[in-house]
């Protein structure tokens, strides 16, 4: 019955069960097996908590960096879905994150615009595009960005999205 209760419990996450039965039967070793693997559960829930700690912190950390970036940012997936649309993207761009994530690509960006096109033959073409210089309407004025773009690979060389990163040099046209 103890070990009856202790499973239960333990199916429920009480995870601190320990079974002492001396009965010098199969009763005995079915508790000593089951004492091991609450150890073993224990031990891999702690492992598992850890690296969500580091996960969590790891991603902390890259948010930290796209909203410091003086560039702006965007990633799409393979189906050409928007991933990552930083601060300074938003800014330039004149779109919010929450409204374009998820979305299509077209759906930023016009597939008319010369960054969409970039991102497109980039990733169809598996071509990195370095430092082209472009105009863009916004709020009918012209913006002059200079932008890069390179497709994104997993970490086994399979290709899962692509890259643009932008700056608005339009202060600097005008010089």
């Amino acid at each position: 019955s103890r070990l009856v209760q202790s499973t239960i419990a333990a199916a429920e996450g009480d995870l601190n069960q320990v079974i002492d039965i001396r009965t010098g039967d199969e009763i005995e070793e079915l508790g000593k097996n089951f004492n091991h693997m609450i150890v073993q559960i224990r031990y891999h829930r702690e492992e598992l908590e850890n690296r969500l700690r580091e996960i969590i912190s790891l991603k902390a950390y890259t948010d930290n960096i796209l909203s410091s970036m003086t560039n702006g940012l965007i990633t799409a997936d393979s189906q050409m879905r928007v991933v990552t649309l930083n601060e300074r993207a938003e800014q330039i761009l004149g779109k919010k994150k929450e409204e374009s994530a998820g979305f299509p690509l077209a759906t930023l960006l016009s597939e008319q615009h010369p960054l969409y096109g970039m991102m497109s033959e980039t990733f169809a073409k598996e071509r990195e595009i370095f430092h082209s210089e472009m105009m863009m309407k916004k709020n009918g004025e012209s913006l002059w960005l200079t932008a890069s773009t390179s497709v994104l690979m997993d970490g086994e060389g399979r290709k899962i999205g692509v890259l643009a990163v932008f700056e608005d040099i339009t202060e600097i046209k005008a010089l």
